[in-house]
């Protein structure tokens, strides 16, 4: 078997015990977050040999990373088995880079999967979670943003320029 299935099979394996926790604490809607799905992106795509779906969640795992990290320093919880998703996603997202490549495109497509998983995020999880901002404001940042469109607007427009950036950044750090 390939090298890249192997990283792809050890992608999967980090999703499936980080949701597997997440199942047994009673909060399945945890498996969507964009890290997560993003980590079955880089799985799919090393396994499948898509650079296209592992560039996708590696983008969104280093935007997600970013996120999850400002939780965390915000008083979020800390969940042993998230390393495997956002750490063990992200390291096995780079090395399939470095050996498939990073399609001309994934800056803007990973825009809009984002787009795509937040609506499924909307039609598949409780409101009360909010998963990949799917309903409103995040928390805290309500006083700045009090209209939900326009912190939509905000995000994707940060979201983009951060995946144009990473994507300029990853070619010339990652790529032969």
């Amino acid at each position: 078997m390939p090298l890249s299935r192997w990283w792809g099979l050890g992608a999967l394996g980090c999703y499936a015990v980080h949701a597997a926790y997440h199942v047994h604490r009673g909060h399945p809607e945890d498996l969507v977050w964009a890290c997560h799905v993003g980590t079955l992106l880089v799985a799919f795509g090393l396994a499948a040999r898509s650079p296209v779906a592992n560039a996708i969640g590696f983008l969104w795992l280093v935007v997600g990373n970013v996120c999850w990290a400002m939780d965390l320093a915000a008083g979020g919880d800390f969940l042993p088995t998230s390393i495997l998703t956002h750490a063990g996603g992200l390291v096995l997202g780079a090395l399939g880079l470095r050996r498939m490549g990073l399609p001309r495109h994934a800056w803007w497509q990973a825009l809009v999967g984002f787009v795509l998983l937040q609506q499924l995020s909307r039609w598949t999880t409780p409101p009360d979670a909010n998963v990949n901002v799917a309903f409103r404001v995040w928390t805290g940042w309500e006083a700045r943003f009090p209209s939900y469109p326009a912190y939509l607007a905000m995000l994707y427009a940060i979201a983009l320029a951060s995946f144009f950036v990473i994507d300029r950044v990853a070619r010339r750090l990652l790529l032969p």
